[in-house]
């Protein structure tokens, strides 16, 4: 399975500058003269990278990041971006399926979603909460 490519994303964008470095944050974001920088750690294995320029090309469309937006807004902002990119890299109906097609088999767990849709545990854990939340949802009473 696969979701959203953020390598083909990026490679749309002609002010984007991507770039390789010691970031122990992961991934950074700046834009400076009207181009985008993103810089993603060297040592990130491959998902991880994937994973990184999701969320980094996330903010990236929505605009917001240090220095601008406050500590607050960014407590936000970081949320609403590691949904998005589980969302992307995870898409929820695939995630379903897959879910309803190995359930009988064996738990759906966050290292099998990892492995299924090639994204790290803590995206796949991101989705899987997500899926449940939805689920969870869905069987609420109306009102």
């Amino acid at each position: 399975m696969a979701g959203w490519n953020p390598w083909a994303a990026a490679g749309r964008r002609p002010t984007l500058d991507i770039w390789f470095d010691d970031v122990p944050e992961g991934a950074t974001w700046h834009r400076v003269d009207g181009r985008d920088h993103i810089t993603i750690d060297a040592r990130a294995t491959r998902r991880e990278r994937s994973a990184l320029l999701t969320h980094e090309l996330i903010h990236l469309e929505r605009g917001v990041g240090h220095p601008w937006a406050t500590p607050a807004t960014m407590q936000r902002e970081e949320a609403i971006v590691r949904r998005e990119t589980a969302r992307r890299l995870v898409p929820p109906a695939e995630l379903a399926a897959f879910a309803a097609g190995r359930a009988e088999v064996e738990p759906i767990t966050a290292a099998l979603v990892a492995d299924e849709f090639d994204v790290p545990e803590p995206v796949a854990q991101e989705a899987l909460d997500a899926l449940s939340a939805s689920l969870r949802g869905a069987r609420s009473p109306s009102r």
